[in-house]
Protein backbone atom coordinates (compact mmCIF):
# COMPACT_ATOMS: atom_id res chain seq x y z
CA UNK A 1 0.00 0.00 0.00
CA UNK A 2 2.55 2.44 0.98
CA UNK A 3 6.30 3.33 2.56
CA UNK A 4 6.41 5.21 5.85
CA UNK A 5 9.71 6.75 7.59
CA UNK A 6 10.06 5.89 11.12
CA UNK A 7 12.42 6.56 14.04
CA UNK A 8 14.19 4.55 16.40
CA UNK A 9 16.26 6.49 19.00
CA UNK A 10 17.61 5.70 22.33
CA UNK A 11 19.32 8.71 23.95
CA UNK A 12 20.06 10.25 27.27
CA UNK A 13 21.61 13.62 28.27
CA UNK A 14 24.76 14.06 29.33
CA UNK A 15 24.55 13.88 32.52
CA UNK A 16 21.37 11.63 32.74
CA UNK A 17 18.63 14.05 33.57
CA UNK A 18 16.80 13.42 30.45
CA UNK A 19 16.58 10.22 28.17
CA UNK A 20 14.29 10.27 24.98
CA UNK A 21 12.77 7.11 23.59
CA UNK A 22 11.33 6.86 20.19
CA UNK A 23 9.72 3.05 19.03
CA UNK A 24 8.91 2.15 15.68
CA UNK A 25 6.33 -0.69 15.15
CA UNK A 26 4.14 -1.66 12.46
CA UNK A 27 0.36 -3.42 13.55
CA UNK A 28 -2.24 -4.87 11.72
CA UNK A 29 -6.13 -5.09 12.37
CA UNK A 30 -5.56 -8.45 13.78
CA UNK A 31 -3.40 -7.13 16.95
CA UNK A 32 -0.06 -8.92 15.63
CA UNK A 33 3.03 -6.60 16.04
CA UNK A 34 6.40 -6.56 14.39
CA UNK A 35 9.62 -4.09 14.00
CA UNK A 36 9.79 -2.25 10.81
CA UNK A 37 12.61 -4.18 9.00
CA UNK A 38 14.76 -1.77 6.72
CA UNK A 39 17.37 1.15 8.27
CA UNK A 40 17.60 3.62 6.21
CA UNK A 41 20.24 5.37 8.04
CA UNK A 42 21.49 7.26 10.99
CA UNK A 43 18.62 10.08 12.37
CA UNK A 44 19.80 13.94 14.29
CA UNK A 45 19.69 12.50 17.96
CA UNK A 46 17.63 14.88 20.59
CA UNK A 47 20.13 14.16 23.46
CA UNK A 48 24.06 13.55 22.83
CA UNK A 49 24.39 10.28 24.52
CA UNK A 50 22.63 7.18 22.21
CA UNK A 51 21.86 6.44 18.98
CA UNK A 52 18.80 7.41 16.56
CA UNK A 53 18.37 5.70 13.23
CA UNK A 54 15.05 6.13 10.72
CA UNK A 55 13.99 2.92 9.67
CA UNK A 56 11.32 2.39 6.22
CA UNK A 57 8.12 -0.09 6.52
CA UNK A 58 6.35 -1.01 3.61
CA UNK A 59 2.42 -1.52 4.83
CA UNK A 60 0.22 -3.90 3.53
CA UNK A 61 -3.73 -3.67 3.36
CA UNK A 62 -4.90 -2.55 6.92
CA UNK A 63 -1.47 -2.27 8.46
CA UNK A 64 -0.58 0.77 10.38
CA UNK A 65 2.31 2.32 11.28
CA UNK A 66 2.85 3.45 15.07
CA UNK A 67 5.16 5.92 16.26
CA UNK A 68 5.89 5.89 19.91
CA UNK A 69 7.60 8.67 21.62
CA UNK A 70 8.38 8.88 24.92
CA UNK A 71 10.55 11.47 27.58
CA UNK A 72 11.65 11.01 30.96
CA UNK A 73 12.47 14.62 32.88
CA UNK A 74 13.66 15.64 35.85
CA UNK A 75 11.70 13.83 39.09
CA UNK A 76 11.46 10.76 36.39
CA UNK A 77 8.29 11.97 35.19
CA UNK A 78 7.06 10.51 31.88
CA UNK A 79 5.07 12.11 29.12
CA UNK A 80 4.95 11.05 24.99
CA UNK A 81 3.06 10.67 22.34
CA UNK A 82 1.42 7.73 20.15
CA UNK A 83 0.78 8.05 16.37
CA UNK A 84 -1.01 6.02 14.24
CA UNK A 85 0.13 6.35 10.62
CA UNK A 86 -1.65 4.92 7.37
CA UNK A 87 -0.02 3.72 4.18
CA UNK A 88 -0.86 6.92 2.56
CA UNK A 89 1.31 8.50 5.38
CA UNK A 90 -1.34 10.56 6.93
CA UNK A 91 -1.33 10.72 10.74
CA UNK A 92 -4.68 9.21 11.34
CA UNK A 93 -4.92 8.88 15.33
CA UNK A 94 -2.80 10.52 18.41
CA UNK A 95 -2.76 9.69 21.86
CA UNK A 96 -0.80 11.83 24.46
CA UNK A 97 0.55 10.15 27.65
CA UNK A 98 0.71 12.51 30.69
CA UNK A 99 0.65 11.95 34.50
CA UNK A 100 -0.05 7.82 34.02
CA UNK A 101 -3.43 9.17 31.76
CA UNK A 102 -3.29 7.69 28.48
CA UNK A 103 -6.14 10.10 26.39
CA UNK A 104 -6.84 10.84 22.66
CA UNK A 105 -5.75 13.82 21.25
CA UNK A 106 -7.05 13.84 17.89
CA UNK A 107 -8.74 10.52 15.31
CA UNK A 108 -11.15 8.19 14.85
CA UNK A 109 -12.03 5.98 17.90
CA UNK A 110 -11.74 2.76 15.61
CA UNK A 111 -7.86 3.41 15.72
CA UNK A 112 -7.90 3.38 19.56
CA UNK A 113 -7.24 -0.68 19.31
CA UNK A 114 -3.96 -0.21 17.39
CA UNK A 115 -2.85 2.28 20.53
CA UNK A 116 -4.07 -0.52 22.80
CA UNK A 117 -2.23 -2.84 21.21
CA UNK A 118 1.46 -0.70 21.06
CA UNK A 119 0.86 0.25 25.07
CA UNK A 120 0.50 -3.72 25.53
CA UNK A 121 3.77 -5.01 23.65
CA UNK A 122 6.14 -1.58 24.57
CA UNK A 123 5.08 -2.42 28.63
CA UNK A 124 3.82 0.92 29.23
CA UNK A 125 -0.09 -0.71 30.42
CA UNK A 126 2.15 -1.36 33.53
CA UNK A 127 2.22 2.71 33.77
CA UNK A 128 -1.22 3.29 32.46
CA UNK A 129 -3.83 4.27 35.39
CA UNK A 130 -6.29 5.66 33.05
CA UNK A 131 -7.47 5.97 29.64
CA UNK A 132 -9.81 8.44 28.21
CA UNK A 133 -10.31 8.46 24.67
CA UNK A 134 -13.64 10.29 24.75
CA UNK A 135 -11.78 13.65 24.35
CA UNK A 136 -9.77 15.84 21.31
CA UNK A 137 -10.94 16.35 18.11
CA UNK A 138 -12.41 13.27 15.72
CA UNK A 139 -10.73 15.18 12.99
CA UNK A 140 -7.00 16.14 12.11
CA UNK A 141 -7.83 19.75 10.57
CA UNK A 142 -4.30 21.40 10.26
CA UNK A 143 -4.75 25.31 10.23
CA UNK A 144 -3.56 27.08 7.55
CA UNK A 145 -2.73 30.76 8.41
CA UNK A 146 -4.18 32.13 11.22
CA UNK A 147 -7.41 30.18 13.08
CA UNK A 148 -9.18 33.23 14.07
CA UNK A 149 -10.71 35.58 11.38
CA UNK A 150 -8.63 38.83 10.86
CA UNK A 151 -9.97 42.04 13.34
CA UNK A 152 -11.40 44.99 11.27
CA UNK A 153 -14.79 45.38 8.98
CA UNK A 154 -15.16 42.65 5.88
Amino acid sequence: MGRVRLVEESTKSRRGLHVERKIALVIDTSGSVKRPPTVVGEAPKTYSLGEARYLEADLGEGEYAVQVRLVRGLGGHVKGHIIVIDGSGRQVFKAVYRKGKLRRSFGDLRYARIVETAVYSIGLHKYVRRTNWKTGNPFHHEHHGSPRPAHGPP
